[in-house]
């Protein structure tokens, strides 16, 4: 899995600036930037200037980041979805569940503190467990 961003340059002077708008988390390695900027725009997110969608926007995956959206990243200041939120509905398993109202409630106030969904918490959370089990 990997991370991936959206990011907005303003290239008028220099040195250019790389100012990121949103964080995509848990994306397939198999997925690429055009697949993924396709779902992104299917899902409602607009990038762009000018009327033209995706002027002075791109997408770069983590590895290719510059050090100011890294340092974003860290901070936590922009919203960051999980790619489940904007995969295909053929990719994904809709799930109930129960949970004690205390446990939601922390769940609510952690998601607001790190601008993440429920959702995406509690499928990090599964895949750390998972993880820890070999499996």
């Amino acid at each position: 899995m990997s991370t991936w961003a959206v990011v907005y340059v303003i290239h008028v002077h220099t040195p250019y600036r790389h100012i990121p708008q949103l964080f995509i988390e848990n994306v397939p390695e198999e997925i690429e930037g055009g697949e993924l900027r396709s779902l992104l725009t299917k899902a409602g997110y607009q990038f762009g200037e000018f009327g033209i969608p995706w002027a002075n926007h791109y997408l770069a995956k983590e590895e290719d980041w510059k050090d100011e959206v890294v340092g974003v990243y860290k901070s936590g200041d922009v919203k960051t979805i999980s790619y489940n939120d904007i995969a295909p509905q053929e990719e994904i398993r809709r799930v109930t569940v129960r949970i004690p109202v205390e446990l939601h409630e922390k769940l609510k106030k952690y998601s607001n503190e790190q601008n993440l969904s429920i959702n995406t918490i509690i499928l990090q959370a599964t895949l750390e467990y998972l993880q820890k089990r070999g499996e």
